[in-house]
């Protein structure tokens, strides 16, 4: 497996983990071109478990949809500051990212805080320590669409009163943004595209 890109997301990158804490991997793979062309190519992602490590392994074709279609994870994992792993292709596509953000990530944003929200809830799992986790990912969003980039900063004190404010500030930010509604596409399929070609000369 051809690993361009690995950054650390989850609790780390946000500085609010415990010596306890798992590593969440976020991990950027290319698959041969050969492949692709041949049809024989999965370009599925991976969920891997190991020792204290959580892996989210992406096929490049994959990581570019997603961040096309705003989906907070991926530019989380695209963007984190945490890198392990770095090429000049990843490097790029961290530029690429980092100016073409939109306001297409509010679904994403406000779609992952509420489900979890819901979810810690009925588990009655509920703690001042996921609140933080919700309050993260909003007051990123918020960053986002303030047009302040993306940032990650530690969250405390936590508590669902925090929450609804952080969730109508969102909607606030998303309705005043001056971002583009969606990120420019071409520059992310160029991305792809000589990716792909790299990739078919460096395997004859």
């Amino acid at each position: 497996m051809n690993i361009i890109g690995e950054t650390i997301v989850g609790s780390h990158v946000w500085k609010m983990n415990h010596k306890d804490s798992d590593v969440d991997i976020f991990q950027v793979y290319v698959e041969p071109t050969r492949r692709i062309l041949d049809g024989t190519a999965s370009k599925r992602s991976l969920f891997i478990q190991k020792d204290n490590h959580d892996y989210a392994i992406h096929e490049a074709e994959q990581v570019v949809e997603q961040l096309l279609k705003g989906n907070i994870n991926f530019i989380v994992g695209i963007l984190s500051p945490e890198i392990n792993v770095t090429s000049d292709p990843f490097n790029e596509l961290r530029k690429i990212t980092e100016t073409n953000l939109s306001k297409n990530c509010f679904e994403s944003i406000k779609g992952m805080a509420m489900h979890n929200q819901l979810k810690f809830e009925k588990a009655g799992k509920m703690t001042e320590k996921k609140w933080n986790q919700l309050i993260r990912i909003l007051d990123f969003g918020i960053r986002i669409l303030d047009g302040k980039g993306a940032k990650f900063e530690p969250v405390s004190g936590g508590f669902k009163g925090i929450f609804e404010v952080r969730l109508a500030h969102l909607q606030t930010a998303y309705d005043k943004s001056h971002l583009p509604e969606k990120p420019k596409a071409d520059p992310f399929r160029d991305w792809l595209y000589n990716l792909r070609l790299t990739y078919m000369e460096k395997q004859q």
